[in-house]
């Protein structure tokens, strides 16, 4: 499953979400960037994002899913509840997420805003683009143990292979830490 000629996937660790979140004071960056990670949601898939699609009492919203992947609800918790209540709503507008202009969110200002908190949480400069909270998620899930079929569901993911990529991640990465044990550990 490598990606010929690609380069390696890049996510963040725990560490680097936390503190790149800590750097978001804004009530709807905060919004944003909460519901990309959570949701795997890429650039062009928040700015699609209406206000008819989030249901705080259900506690359900719809991602409208791009590049042919699985458009569907999934469940929203008391931290997206909380900063989805925190970002003022128009009633002249169904987008959620707006630009000064009152048009949906880009993707180049959603990239500036994560270069923007990526500098203040002093990110690498890599692993400062929109896209790496997709990644991100799915790795972090992973390395807690969900179950693959689990990620690639709330990836909006077709086909189980695409997936698998973020499989390979952790496995590599387990190996990584399972002989950087063994050697601080002198098991060998």
């Amino acid at each position: 499953m490598k990606r010929m000629g690609r380069k390696p996937l890049k996510f963040l660790t725990l560490r680097e979400t936390k503190s790149l979140m800590r750097q978001i004071r804004n009530p709807r960056d905060r919004a944003i960037f909460l519901l990309a990670y959570r949701h795997g949601l890429r650039a062009s898939e928040v700015g699609l994002l209406r206000q008819g699609d989030i249901n705080l009492q259900d506690g359900k919203i719809f991602v409208t899913r791009l590049k042919n992947s699985v458009s569907g609800y999934q469940k929203i918790d008391g931290k997206e509840k909380e900063a989805l209540q925190g970002i003022p709503l128009s009633k002249s507008t169904t987008t959620l997420f707006k630009s000064q202009k009152g048009k949906p969110i880009s993707r180049q200002q959603l990239d500036r805003l994560m270069k923007r908190y990526g500098a203040k949480a002093r990110l690498p400069i890599s692993k400062r683009h929109f896209h790496i909270l997709k990644h991100s998620i799915a790795v972090h899930l992973l390395q807690a143990g969900a179950e693959i079929v689990l990620v690639k569901d709330l990836l909006g993911h077709r086909s189980i292979s695409n997936t698998l990529l973020y499989a390979e991640l952790v496995s590599k990465y387990r190996d990584d830490r399972q002989i950087e044990l063994f050697a601080s550990k002198q098991i060998f």
